[in-house]
């Protein structure tokens, strides 16, 4: 039997709280991790199973045990959020406006692009993210072109938009827009919309072209 597992069978005998001796989680390796094996790295080629030698007793005792440690250790554990969060292509889903390219963009940094695959008025394309509830910062590089759109800015506690960005301008890579100050109120899962809501006079389309999407909790400025 594993010197471990006597350990345990031991501190079951003379009952002070495991807890006070062993982890859950060094309890939870103990009874089910190479604990048991005591080193018999080749219990399975000579047909041996260590699990064979604990009697019925020790199972209970082993199993009220695991019963205190859970009832001791496991307790609820707050989810945290990020203060910050970076949203990728990849993670772009389309609302409004059909297909979407995520493709290779050659000067851009990093390299790949979310965009529509045609371009039209009120295309809306959607990131979904995490964070904890704040106001928080939105930067968005992207490249600018003659072809591009004005764009609003939503989410999901926002019918309205909360900002726009003309993003029209002299084809420019790694451009970096700032969206404003968003404002979340709950800490969890949340996404921010962009739509092309109209564009510059001197624009020939409505494009929008995402390399990523950064958020910063204003609070944690220094």
């Amino acid at each position: 039997m594993s010197h471990l597992l006597d350990e345990i069978l031991a501190l079951a005998d003379g009952e002070p709280s495991i807890t006070a001796t062993l982890s859950g989680e060094s309890v939870a390796v103990i009874l089910f991790g190479t604990g048991f094996l005591d080193e018999r790295l080749n219990w399975l080629d000579l047909r041996y199973d260590p699990l064979d030698e604990i009697t019925d007793s020790q199972w209970d005792i082993i199993e009220k045990l695991v019963a205190n440690l859970y009832e001791e250790v496991v307790t609820p554990v707050p989810l945290h959020y990020p203060e910050t969060f970076l949203i990728w292509p990849a993670m772009a889903k389309s609302i409004t406006g059909g297909a979407l390219t995520i493709g290779n963009l050659v000067n851009q940094i990093p390299l790949y692009t979310a965009n529509f695959t045609t371009l039209a008025l009120n295309n809306r394309i959607q990131f979904p993210f995490f964070a904890r509830s704040g106001v928080y910062d939105i930067t968005v590089r992207g490249l600018r072109n003659t072809a591009s759109a004005k764009v609003q800015i939503f989410t999901d506690e926002n019918v309205s938009p909360i900002t726009e960005v003309d993003m029209y301008g002299t084809n420019t890579f790694n451009l970096e827009w700032l969206f404003g100050s968003v404002p979340f109120s709950n800490s969890g899962e949340h996404t921010i919309d962009f739509k092309a809501y109209a564009k510059n006079a001197a624009s020939s389309n409505y494009g929008m072209y995402f390399t990523w999407i950064k958020g910063v909790r204003t609070a944690d400025y220094p």
